[in-house]
């Protein structure tokens, strides 16, 4: 699994080293951490045999919605419960 969050690494996972890494035996999906849900988008669009976790909280709800395989989330460690809702689609902001 790749993690993206250049706000912090200064590398972004660009959608040209997926097209280089995306049928790598080892590579199942990307924790994109990076909070562009356009990019986040994109991903899931362009790369439907890899699994794509959004890291932002906020992006969770649209993830799910647009195909996402889930979330890895800093906020289900305090509120496990709101995660959980907005997965089984029984809240919306």
């Amino acid at each position: 699994l790749l993690y993206s969050i250049p706000q912090q690494t200064a590398v972004p996972i660009t959608e040209e080293i997926l097209d280089r890494l995306a049928d790598h035996p080892n590579l199942v999906g990307v924790k994109d951490s990076a909070g562009d849900w356009e990019y986040t988008l994109r991903l899931i669009q362009r790369y439907p045999h890899l699994k794509i976790f959004p890291g932002s909280d906020y992006l969770i709800g649209k993830g799910y919605t647009h195909g996402a395989a889930g979330s890895i989330s800093g906020g289900a460690n305090p509120f496990p419960e709101l995660v959980v809702a907005v997965r089984n689609g029984h809240y919306s902001d």
